[in-house]
């Protein structure tokens, strides 16, 4: 599945339903979608089933779940400009499977902020490596590893919280270095050479040009 169906007039479309929500100060948080006003997944797919970012955008659901961490976590001003600036940093064209397995792999590894660099407890850390190795395997994991990578939201969970606990007591803005983090991850898609592709029972995307 291609980012935007390999269609730059999608994105092009998308961005401008994401500028005229904020325009008109229509975003806002821990809501989906309700009075012609939502959160990142609401504003852009008028609706609250992330499943619709990958039928309508050809976006990986993670990407959109990624993103409304994101929005929901930044102080309101702030989030209001997420929208837009991570569907501008998606590619036309591209497989973004890939973006949770390769931010997971940061989030995990980097030098500086990885979650490795945490005093976590061994079975978290031992958890934390183990779905890294699974990961890195991506697009070709299989089922078995599959069902261990399921393990990744709860280890996440734990090692997130450290985080947070260690970036406040050290002054550190670990969420917006995230964030960052996300976009380079959405930046760096390779580009899939690919024939146009046929989407059997997707919808439509005439109302998203209107």
């Amino acid at each position: 599945m291609l980012t935007f169906f390999n269609d730059p007039q999608l994105k092009a479309a998308l961005l401008a339903r994401l500028e005229g929500h904020r325009l008109a100060d229509e975003i806002v948080q821990h809501d989906y979608w309700q009075n012609s006003k939502g959160c990142l997944i609401g504003c852009a797919i008028h609706g609250n089933n992330a499943l619709k970012f990958e039928h309508e955008f050809g976006l990986s659901v993670y990407v959109a779940r990624l993103g409304e961490y994101f929005f929901e976590t930044f102080p309101l001003d702030k989030a209001k400009t997420l929208p837009v600036e991570i569907i501008e940093s998606v590619p036309v064209g591209v497989d973004s499977s890939v973006v949770w397995p390769r931010f997971w792999h940061w989030q995990v590894t980097d030098p500086k902020h990885g979650l490795l660099c945490l005093p976590l407890k061994s079975h978290i850390v031992d958890l934390l490596k183990r779905v890294d190795a699974l990961y890195a395997t991506w697009p070709h994991i299989d089922e078995r590893a599959a069902r261990a990578a399921a393990w990744a939201p709860r280890a996440a969970a734990w090692a997130a919280g450290a985080a947070a606990r260690a970036a406040e007591a050290e002054n550190k803005d670990i969420l917006l270095i995230q964030y960052h983090a996300f976009l380079q991850c959405l930046r760096e898609l390779e580009t899939t050479q690919a024939e146009p592709i046929s989407v059997p029972n997707v919808v439509s995307h005439d109302h998203i040009y209107a």
